[in-house]
């Protein structure tokens, strides 16, 4: 009697019954509801949302509100510490600023120039 692996087992199943073992069922035939003519070519055929400036946004949607607690003070959630190396996130600490350079890093003198720019301003 021949021994057959549970692969091969699974893999005629799953080419049986049409199933992707990460997708799922797959339908005989693919579509969308959304074809090429379907997308905007102007600006009317795009579907706006109103301006608030007008008080038109206001009548279809709805005042806004309270959005925050106070619009001149910052107000932290209580989060716990990450650390990473020497810097700590997140809790009381400080918030932490980081950039990334937008040189050729094989060109070292421009990086550093580069990097240099960013610690005088605060980064």
């Amino acid at each position: 009697m021949a021994k057959i692996s549970l692969y091969a087992v699974a893999t005629a199943i799953a080419l049986a019954t049409n199933v992707d073992a990460f997708v799922g069922p797959s339908p005989a035939v693919k579509s969308s509801s959304l074809h090429m003519s379907a997308y905007p070519t102007s600006a009317e055929d795009i579907l706006w949302t109103p301006s608030w400036k007008t008080g038109e946004r206001d009548e279809v949607n709805g005042a806004l509100g309270k959005y925050c607690e106070d619009l001149y003070s910052v107000t932290r959630r209580k989060t716990r510490t990450v650390t990473c190396g020497p810097i700590k996130f997140g809790s009381d600490h400080p918030i932490v600023r980081q950039t990334m350079a937008t040189t050729d890093t094989a060109n070292v003198d421009a990086s550093i120039e580069q990097i240099i720019r960013h610690a005088d301003k605060g980064f």
